[in-house]
């Protein structure tokens, strides 16, 4: 049998405005006219098994769910306590810190822009599809 090394990306997207809160909800997210209204982060497989026991204890508290392709949207009011929660795990973390503040980052975008986080998602890797 042979190893393949999975590849697969996570997206979390924060809307900036009203177009880029359209852009999520009708999948338009890579499309030219919106990516100036959304803010993108993507995090790498590796960086995602760090994120691991962080995203499970948001789906534990938030009963919030993650697919293979999808995890359900974290309300805006609930960002902040998801903040709380994420500096925690990010104040216990021993090495790769810096993923942990990236994600941290996004929840903060999402307070300064009043959006909900409406979707972590999972996309086979595609460099061209960035």
């Amino acid at each position: 049998m042979e190893y393949v090394e999975d590849n697969t990306l996570m997206f979390m997207d924060v809307a900036k405005d009203e177009k880029g809160r359209e852009a999520i909800e009708y999948g338009y997210e890579t499309q030219d006219e919106y990516k100036d209204h959304l803010i993108r982060v993507v995090f790498l497989r590796d960086e995602q098994r760090v994120l691991d026991l962080l995203l499970l204890e948001l789906m534990d508290k938030f009963e919030m769910y993650i697919g293979n392709d999808l995890m359900t949207t974290m309300e805006n009011s609930k960002v902040p306590k998801a903040l709380e929660i994420s500096r925690e795990f990010a104040n216990k973390a021993e090495k790769s810190k810096e993923v942990f503040e990236k994600f941290i980052k996004q929840l903060e975008n999402a307070v300064a822009f009043g959006s909900d986080v409406p979707e972590f998602y999972l996309q086979m890797h595609n460099p061209s599809g960035i």
